[in-house]
């Protein structure tokens, strides 16, 4: 066997080959002897971090320094691929993928295992079109519970690598999950998984997503994962509303505290609750069910009060208080009137 080290110079760290020797034939049989993971993507990725084998599953390879980053990738991929990172040789993280082109993208890249933590329905049908494997684990913004970190734990050691993370955008949920995953296994470290959160642009606001990355750093114990299925129970208005009516409670409260946090609740801060308010109310039109629900009527009176959420939230970030008890009291009028009209 050829030794590529006579041949190749291999440098991890800059992702790139520098050739040892002029002679094309012994040229060519050393870069026929580079396995297809070093040759992944059109990047050469060291032996030493690369996985085994893609085709095993297994703990992903701890970070060489050029990890996270953003790929050196056709345009076309991270159209169809919003907000792509790589973030171990063998782990992406990204938006939702965009139609048949988006999974034609993820094949492209050599993904076997696509995990989605949005609530929304995955495209099961396209993934098995280009031979994928969907996992759908949905988190909230407002943090990860211990179950969903063992079960994001788990896709490491029973799925097929690479691995593609992924929420709507690609930018808070999705991140905070896989920097979890990463940290639960063990090869994300908290200052690695910081790094990488910043990148993605995982905002400050989501203060539970960070908080669930620094807990899972510490790799308490964990609860048995759950079982990895291709797709959960769809968010019903039930669900969704449960999860809006301690946030609004909440609202109310720091309302009547000239929205100020109480002193014995300091972390119930009105920037961080209008902000879980607008992003709930966002996610309304994708995840719920009923076809009741899907009626234009509803739909108007849902965006108008989005609209006002979003007002409160720009408001409160600005520290209008007067505008944003006015911009509370219409959204307050808009669930009234909703209730009315769909509920009871």
């Amino acid at each position: 066997m050829l030794d590529n080290t006579v041949c190749l110079k291999i440098d991890a760290r800059y992702r790139r080959i520098t050739p040892l020797t002029t002679n094309p034939v012994r040229l060519a049989l050393a870069i026929l002897w580079l396995t297809p993971t070093q040759l992944h993507a059109g990047e050469v990725v060291d032996s030493t971090t690369a996985p085994s084998s893609r085709e095993q599953p297994g703990h992903p390879e701890s970070a060489p320094l050029s990890f996270p980053r953003r790929p050196s990738t056709p345009p076309t991929l991270t159209t169809h691929l919003p907000h792509l990172l790589q973030v171990r040789a063998s782990v992406y993280s990204g938006g939702t993928p965009v139609g048949r082109q988006g999974f034609a993208a993820l094949q492209r890249l050599g993904v076997r295992t696509i995990v989605s933590v949005d609530g929304a329905k995955p495209r099961i049908d396209l993934a098995t079109q280009f031979g994928l494997r969907y996992i759908h684990i949905p988190i909230g913004y407002d943090g990860i519970t211990d179950s969903q970190k063992s079960t994001l734990g788990a896709v490491f050691t029973r799925c097929r690598p690479p691995y593609y993370f992924h929420c709507h955008h690609g930018k808070h949920r999705g991140p905070a999950a896989l920097a979890a995953a990463l940290c639960t296994a063990g090869t994300m470290t908290l200052a690695q998984a910081n790094d990488y959160l910043q990148l993605a642009g995982v905002s400050r606001g989501y203060q539970g997503l960070w908080n669930a990355v620094a807990d899972a750093s510490k790799r308490p114990p964990l609860p048995t994962a759950q079982p990895l299925i291709p797709m959960t129970s769809v968010s019903t208005m039930v669900a969704a509303m449960a999860a809006i009516d301690p946030i609004y409670d909440n609202l109310k409260l720091l309302k009547k505290n000239n929205w100020q946090a109480a002193p014995d609740q300091p972390d119930v801060t009105s920037a961080h609750q209008s902000l879980m308010l607008l992003e709930l109310l966002k996610e309304l039109p994708r995840t719920i069910a009923a076809d009741q629900f899907k009626k234009p009527l509803f739909l108007t009176a849902l965006s108008a009060t989005t609209d006002h959420a979003a007002r409160l939230q720009r408001e409160l970030r600005k520290s209008d208080w007067a505008s944003a008890s006015k911009s509370f009291e219409k959204i307050r009028l808009s669930c009234v009137d909703c209730h009315a009209d769909f509920r009871n």
